[in-house]
């Protein structure tokens, strides 16, 4: 719960300019905790010796995930963020 409280923070920090939705930061947080798991199952991450390297991947995965988000809300197909 400490994790996907911080990484709410990390992804509301990149999603700062997204119009958003009550939910926006926690899919991102827990589609970056999905893809996690299914990297570690296909043992994509083979050096998680400690929490600071799984926090590292945590804060990266949720930052990209973010950005995904982000780009797909902004996309001219949408509006360009200056829809409601």
């Amino acid at each position: 719960q400490g994790y996907v409280e911080q990484l709410i923070r990390v992804a509301n920090k990149t999603l700062r300019n997204v119009p958003r939705r009550a939910a926006d930061a926690e899919d991102v947080v827990f589609a970056a905790f999905a893809s996690f798991y299914r990297s570690v199952q296909e043992g994509r991450f083979s050096r998680l010796d400690d929490r600071d390297e799984l926090w590292q991947v945590l804060v990266m995965l949720t930052e990209r995930k973010a950005t995904d988000h982000m780009r797909r809300e902004l996309a001219a197909r949408r509006g360009g963020g200056k829809t409601r």
